[in-house]
Formats: structure tokens, C-alpha cells, sequence
């Protein structure tokens, strides 16, 4: 990555919702090592940002670039080969088709399609694990502080488990770029601390990160700046400290224009949109 440049740049981004309306012109930036937390009402359009980021939404104009390099015209699984991973907290770690599988091999298809071709992997019909990757998944599982879910089914993880096992499986993936949508949820307070500390890990590493979560009070904790959303457009961007005395930020939250309104105190608002 040049000098100067950011991990990821998005510039007047715009996409049209599914109610029709027009999402954006949104603009921001976010360094390698640092976490964003995007926050607003239930109509915001977080996840829709998500998605944009992601590929799985198409964009009407504007720009996201990855250190430097344009993403528009990439598909979301080329995005995943370039770094971009997303994590949904509600997929509990494994699709349906996983579910019987242990964790080893659960992160182990993560690991194989990070170093092998698509059609390269089909033809081999998953190949087994060599040393080195059987090494990268006790690492990754290591670092995400469960090295003794090596062998534990998918199906009988609890629900703080199958959350780490979901982010060490985008570790696997070698992200540049962590999207993380509603890590929080479900957790108790003290599982919630774990992801958090987690995920303070991770961008320690150099990882830039996005968390959409309706937890704000952790979000605070966790994230270096934040992004409100409202009704598809751009309030405010900035630190906690900023955004607590923002007034535009404090209008999408409470509807009232009054400086100096927190932001912890819309933390019991419906942020899931």
C-alpha cells in the first residue's frame, strides 16, 4: 500500500434501494488497523452499505476503491479473492450444508479456496489438508481464542463459539477489508466483550474494519470513528467524541437539532437496518 493511501476509499457512492428510493452520495475513508462503526435509525441503509462494499449490490455511481485499486466492476467472489470478506453474525458459523462438519474442516474449505482456484479445488474434489494449512487453522483458531474447538462439531458450538468460529473463518480468507454485520448479536454482555476484544485484535493486525451492529455502546468501545446512516443518506462521520456533539447526528437519532446530545443515549434504539 503507497503512502498516503487509504485501505478503503469510497467517493459519492450512490445505489437505488428496493423501495426505489437512492442510497447515498456517501464518502468516507477507512485505514488499515482501524475500525468503523456505522450507526443510525432502522432505515438507515448500514446493511445496504455492507453490501455495496461487498458486491452483492450492485452500485449506481461513485467510486470504492481497495488500496487505490477501483472494486465497482468486480464480482463479490473476485472481491473475496482481493481481500474483502463479510461475516453475518446471524449465519451462526455454517450453512446448513456444513452443519455436520467439524471445525477443522469447516475452515479448512475457507483455507483451500484462499489458495487454490475455484475450478482448480472442484477438480481436486477438496483435496485433502496439507501440514501447512492444518498450521494455518491452529493458528487462526489460536488468535481468535479457541484452539480447543479444533475437532468439535459445527452443530454443537455454542453461540460466542460458532462467532469466533465464523471470524476465523474470514481470517482464513486473508481479509484486507472485514465487513462484520451484527457481530453482537444474541450474545450475552460478557460473550460481547470477548467479539470485541476480538475484533480490536484484528485490526491491530492491520485489518480495516466495519461493524454494523445495534449494540452502540459497544460500538463505542470497539471503533475508532463512526458512520451515521439516515434514510439512505450521509449525516456525520467522525469520532464518538464528534458525533456526541453533532447536531445532524443527534436530529437522525432523536429528531430533535440540539448540540451536545450523546450518542450513548440512543443506544436502546432499533438500529437493524
Amino acid at each position: 500500500m503507497s503512502e498516503g493511501r487509504s485501505r478503503l476509499a469510497v467517493s459519492e457512492l450512490t445505489a437505488v434501494r428496493a423501495t426505489g428510493e437512492v442510497l447515498g452520495p456517501l464518502s468516507f475513508a477507512v485505514e488499515a488497523g482501524e475500525t468503523i462503526g456505522l450507526i443510525g435509525p432502522s432505515d438507515g441503509g448500514r446493511t445496504e452499505l455492507l453490501h455495496l462494499i461487498a458486491g452483492s449490490l450492485r452500485q449506481r455511481g461513485g467510486a470504492i476503491l481497495l488500496d487505490g485499486a477501483p472494486l465497482g466492476s468486480l464480482s463479490r467472489r473476485r472481491r473475496i479473492r482481493e481481500g474483502v470478506i463479510a461475516v453475518r453474525g446471524s449465519a451462526n458459523g455454517a450453512g446448513p450444508a456444513e452443519r455436520g462438519l467439524r471445525v477443522v474442516d469447516h475452515l479448512g474449505l475457507a483455507v483451500q479456496l484462499s489458495d487454490l482456484a475455484v475450478w482448480r479445488l472442484l477438480l481436486q474434489r477438496r483435496r485433502r489438508l496439507s501440514e501447512a494449512q492444518h498450521a494455518d487453522i491452529r493458528a487462526v483458531l489460536d488468535f481468535c481464542g479457541c484452539p480447543h474447538l479444533l475437532i468439535a462439531e459445527m452443530a454443537s458450538l455454542a453461540p460466542v463459539d460458532a462467532r469466533r468460529v465464523a471470524i476465523a473463518r474470514a481470517l482464513c480468507q486473508r481479509p484486507r477489508l472485514l465487513l462484520l454485520h451484527r457481530p453482537f448479536v444474541g450474545l450475552t454482555a460478557g460473550e460481547c466483550g470477548v467479539i470485541g476484544r476480538l475484533i480490536a485484535r484484528i485490526a491491530a493486525e492491520k485489518v480495516a474494519v466495519i461493524v454494523d451492529d445495534e449494540q452502540l455502546a459497544l460500538l463505542e468501545t470497539v471503533c475508532h470513528r463512526l458512520l451515521v446512516l439516515a434514510r439512505g443518506r450521509q449525516v456525520a462521520f467522525g469520532t464518538v467524541g464528534e458525533i456526541a456533539i453533532d447536531a445532524a447526528a443527534s436530529r437522525a437519532f432523536t429528531g430533535h437539532g440540539s448540540a451536545g446530545a450523546t450518542v450513548s443515549g440512543t443506544t436502546d434504539m432499533a438500529l437493524s437496518g
